[in-house]
C-alpha cells in the first residue's frame, strides 16, 4: 500500500488540541490503511482548512456513508472480526472534529474509494483548555512537528 501526503497554499499551523488532533489524523489514516485493497494508494492532503484522507478501498454505498461515524458500527459482516477494532474509530474522529469546529463529510468515489474530509469552519478553544498548534510541512510523511 502507498499512501502519499500533499500541501497545498502556504505553511500553516491548525490550533487545537495536539493530542485530539493527532488521534483525528491517525484514526483516518489508519481506516483508509485498513479498509483499502492490498496494494492500494491512500491520499493525506491538507489544503487551509480542509484535511482530506482519500482511499482506493471498497465500494462504499452512499445510503450507507451515514453509518460510518456511528458508534459500533460497521459497514459489512467481514469487517467485524476482520480487523481489530470496535468500530469507534470514525466516531471518535467525528467528535473531536465536532470539537475543534469542523464538520466531517464522506464521500464514496469512483470504482469503490472514499473521501473523507474534515473542513474547519470556526477556531473554538477545545473543551480541557489544551491547546497547541500542528505545523504542517510540505516535506512528506513523518515531517509534521508539534510546538
Amino acid at each position: 500500500m502507498t499512501v502519499d501526503v500533499a500541501m497545498h497554499g502556504p505553511r500553516g499551523a491548525v490550533e487545537g488540541d495536539p493530542v485530539l488532533l493527532r488521534h483525528l489524523i491517525g484514526n483516518l489514516l489508519g481506516d483508509a490503511i485498513r479498509y483499502n485493497h492490498p496494494g492500494g494508494r491512500g491520499l493525506l492532503a491538507l489544503d487551509r482548512r480542509i484535511l482530506t484522507v482519500t482511499n482506493t478501498g471498497p465500494e462504499v454505498p452512499s445510503d450507507r456513508l451515514g453509518d460510518l461515524s456511528e458508534p459500533f458500527r460497521r459497514l459489512a459482516r467481514d469487517r467485524v472480526g476482520h480487523h481489530a477494532g470496535h468500530g469507534l474509530g470514525l466516531s471518535i474522529v467525528r467528535s473531536i472534529a465536532d470539537a475543534h469546529g469542523a464538520a466531517l463529510t464522506a464521500v464514496p468515489g469512483p470504482q469503490g474509494s472514499l473521501r473523507i474530509e474534515a473542513s474547519r469552519t470556526r477556531c473554538p478553544r477545545p473543551a480541557g483548555g489544551r491547546t497547541g498548534q500542528l505545523r504542517v510541512h510540505p516535506d512528506g510523511p513523518g515531517s509534521s512537528l508539534w510546538s
